[in-house]
């Protein structure tokens, strides 16, 4: 059976997902939807924490897309909240790289916008760039043949 959380600890984390969102907006304001903000308020007073979460890692895909790791400090310094954004993106790209296979568009597409951030930092292991590469070839190959 899940593990429910109370309606009152449901209100807890909507409001924290709320305040997480409004940092978003506030760091992004391109991404600032104002006319979200009824519906965000609706969402934490009906304690929908999923639409909420949901609404959060859609706002932050573009940050962490980018790697900008400067948003780890302004959550933290804005919300108080000191939440690893990148951990499932790295995490993802670990599995991939271990597993030494491209399986899905998803992966392939996480792997992309990864080794394009790895190139731009300038970061000199070719190893791992090289064996990255070698991966994207590999999907790339099995993509043409279908």
């Amino acid at each position: 059976m899940k593990n429910r959380l109370s309606f009152e600890h449901k209100k807890v984390e909507c409001e924290k997902y709320k305040i997480l969102i409004l940092a978003v907006f506030e760091y992004e304001p391109i991404m600032a939807r104002k006319d979200l903000i009824p519906k965000i308020n609706e969402h934490v007073e009906k304690g929908r924490l999923t639409i909420l979460k949901y609404w959060f890692k859609c706002f932050i895909e573009g940050i962490i897309e980018n790697q900008d790791v400067k948003f780890t400090s302004f959550l933290k310094e804005k919300t108080g909240y000191d939440l690893d954004v990148f951990k499932k993106f790295n995490n993802k790209i670990e599995r991939v790289i271990k597993r030494n296979k491209i399986n899905t568009d998803e992966e392939y597409r996480d792997i992309l916008i990864y080794l394009d951030n790895l190139i731009q930092s300038l970061n000199t292991n070719k190893e791992r760039i090289l064996h990255i590469d070698t991966l994207i070839a590999a999907y790339d190959i099995k993509i043409k043949e279908i």
